[in-house]
């Protein structure tokens, strides 16, 4: 009865909490914003299976780009959250393609005018994706010696959809005649299948901010990203299972495309434009608000009022405390 009852008190005094909060956030909504882009590598890792007890890769992968651009808004202090639009590319290979079920037994690549030769073969894919992100910022990290390095530590994740392009085939044209296949042997959101899907994807991860001013930082971030497909490689993934009378039956195999990437970015801190009323009853001018980046700590200037301490301060601290109980 008494769990019920504090439901009820909840969910009645919510709207009234989101009321009362939301006079502040529209006050202070212009404040503390932040633009930039952010660009590096990306890598496709390996293909997770959805039920997380084994990663698989049919194809061998290499370092290719990845680039972003943001906007986000910081509140209270560490909470930032905003919106990202990435573009990432990956390209692989493999030298040995007979290990993969999906071409050597799909009919699609075997049939009577066409069989698959196990040559080489290719992949070059490229992904956009829009997230929604949340950020939490450490606070500046702080020695005894040099007191606020104007720099933090930041972990951040996000949700949002990809939208796949991919491009697969052989890296001989003589593999083309001999098969007698299409050139390239698949394509996904391109070419003669222009349709793209879009599947959710998640990423999470962090990095490293350096405050070079008031108005300007740089960032270095590793991030994780999940995508809910199975061909960023260029191939589905299939088991196989050989009957008794040859024949063939395969199982598509649910996975989560896991790709690492490594970025370097800037970004520039401003306040949305807010005017006053004028200062005095004379004045005939308006005047915008003095942009503030409290976040950003001078090593002059302590801004915030709970400075962590040195670990050995607290220590010094509480033996003090404890003598003056003594007396």
């Amino acid at each position: 009865m008494v769990k019920k009852f504090l439901i009820i008190f909840i969910f009645i005094l919510t709207p009234f909490f989101l009321l009362a909060q939301q006079g502040e956030l529209m006050r202070n909504f212009y404040k503390n914003w932040r633009a930039g882009g952010i660009g590096g590598f990306s890598y496709l890792a390996f293909e997770l299976k959805k039920n997380f007890q084994q990663a698989t890769m049919d194809m061998n992968s290499q370092p290719n780009m990845a680039y972003s651009f943001f906007i986000t808004k910081r509140f209270k202090k560490q909470i930032e959250t905003g919106l990202e639009f990435e573009k990432s590319y990956f390209s692989g290979f493999k030298s040995y393609s007979a290990n993969i079920n999906w071409l050597m037994y799909d009919k699609q690549f075997n049939n009577g005018n066409y069989h698959f030769i196990p040559d080489p073969v290719y992949y070059r894919t490229h992904i956009s994706s829009f997230f929604l992100n949340l950020n939490y910022n450490f606070l500046n990290i702080y020695s005894e010696r040099y007191n606020f390095l104007n720099m933090n530590i930041y972990l951040k994740g996000g949700f949002g959809i990809s939208s796949i392009g991919v491009e697969m085939g052989y890296k001989d044209q003589s593999s083309y005649e001999e098969s007698n296949l299409y050139q390239p042997l698949y394509e996904k959101g391109q070419g003669r299948h222009p349709q793209m899907d879009t599947y959710g994807t998640v990423h999470f991860g962090g990095g490293l901010n350096y405050y070079l001013s008031n108005r300007i930082s740089f960032s270095l971030e590793a991030m994780f990203l999940f995508v809910n497909a199975d061909y960023l490689d260029g191939v589905h993934n299939y088991t196989v299972q050989k009957l008794s009378d040859g024949e063939v039956v395969m199982t598509r195999v649910g996975v989560f495309d896991t790709v690492g990437q490594l970025k370097l970015g800037v970004s520039y801190h401003f306040n949305l434009h807010k005017t006053k009323a004028p200062l005095t009853p004379s004045s005939w001018y308006l005047h915008e608000d003095k942009f503030v980046n409290d976040f950003y700590i001078d090593k002059t200037f302590n801004r915030f009022d709970n400075t962590p301490k040195p670990f050995i301060s607290i220590i010094e601290d509480f033996f003090k405390g404890k003598k003056k109980d003594k007396k």
